[in-house]
């Protein structure tokens, strides 16, 4: 997988010399191309106040929302999963309130804020039933908004998500690792260099990645919002007692999905989860994986998840 990451940033770069254009319009537009094939349309929406920037395939199909982490707008988390699950689904791809153009008046910053604006989505868009995959963050956010669906959610998927056991002790272990101060340096960093450890964070193996794109990257896709994201960490970080007390049980199937490898949010805190969430979750381990298995190792990631939903209840 590691050979594969290198194959495709190489081919990048050769896309980028031949065509004289910058890496993220690169990717950008290889990545909208991949949204694009799979019959995804990008819509915004203001509804009380929350400004939803987000993708519809629009199909008559079971839904299935798909909610990002913090460390990439959906668009770049998505990308190498959207092809094969628009075969049997409707997807719904949201950008969580300050990343891409999602945005809120009144500025709010608190989780529920982030369940209730997709809450909003999914009631305006007369979505009755739907499945829900979360990545980190995004995974508590898919927690929650399942507790207030438990008639209309049908499974839900957490991938390396802190929902319930994230404690003090692993975030000074986060930070020790990483020789940062505080999340917020490690995720969202003051100045390009600082992209090296998100790399280390979301992948085992991460893939060498030049200054000069890194430097690319840094100021046109991830210094942007960035006052509202450091809002969002530190009202989570405030919160993090009332996650840790809450009973996240569920009567649906529930997939666990965690890097063996994720030095951010460690598998103890999957495996405590699945034993809290009891017999109707089942946790799958991906070797050789770190915080983002599904951008590090796409083919198996997808393999474990099609095989979850395609099960009947």
């Amino acid at each position: 997988m590691y050979n594969y990451i290198k194959a495709t940033f190489i081919l990048f770069l050769i896309l980028i010399l031949f065509n004289s254009c910058s890496v993220p319009k690169s990717l950008n537009k290889y990545i909208f191309r991949q949204f694009s094939k799979s019959g995804l349309k990008q819509k915004e929406i203001e509804l009380a106040g929350y400004k939803i920037n987000y993708w519809d395939s629009e199909e008559n199909k079971p839904v299935l929302i798909l909610i990002h982490g913090f460390g990439a707008s959906t668009e770049f988390q998505w990308y190498q999963q959207v092809q094969e699950l628009s075969v049997n689904y409707r997807l719904i791809l949201p950008n969580l309130l300050y990343f891409g153009k999602s945005n809120s008046n009144p500025k709010v910053y608190a989780i529920k804020n982030q369940v209730e604006a997709l809450q909003l989505l999914l009631d305006t868009l007369h979505v009755d039933k739907f499945n829900a995959c979360g990545v980190s963050y995004g995974g508590l956010v898919a927690a929650e908004l399942g507790l207030q669906n438990s008639g209309r959610l049908e499974k839900l998927v957490l991938v390396d998500s802190p929902v319930k056991y994230f404690s003090d002790k692993d975030e000074t272990i986060a930070k020790s690792e990483f020789n940062v101060s505080s999340l917020e340096e490690l995720l969202i960093p003051n100045q390009y260099k600082g992209l090296k450890k998100l790399l280390a964070v979301a992948y085992h193996k991460p893939p060498f990645v030049p200054n000069f794109i890194l430097k690319e990257m840094f100021y046109s896709m991830y210094n942007l919002q960035v006052e509202d994201k450091k809002e969002l960490l530190k009202s989570l970080n405030s919160t993090r007692d009332l996650y840790a007390n809450q009973n996240y049980f569920f009567h649906i199937p529930v997939l666990l999905v965690w890097g063996e490898a994720d030095k951010l949010i460690p598998l103890h805190i999957g495996k405590e989860l699945q034993q809290h969430i009891g017999t109707t979750a089942r946790l799958e381990v991906m070797p050789n994986c770190a915080h983002m298995p599904a951008l590090e190792n796409p083919k198996l990631f997808n393999k474990i998840l099609i095989n979850f939903l395609g099960k009947k209840n």
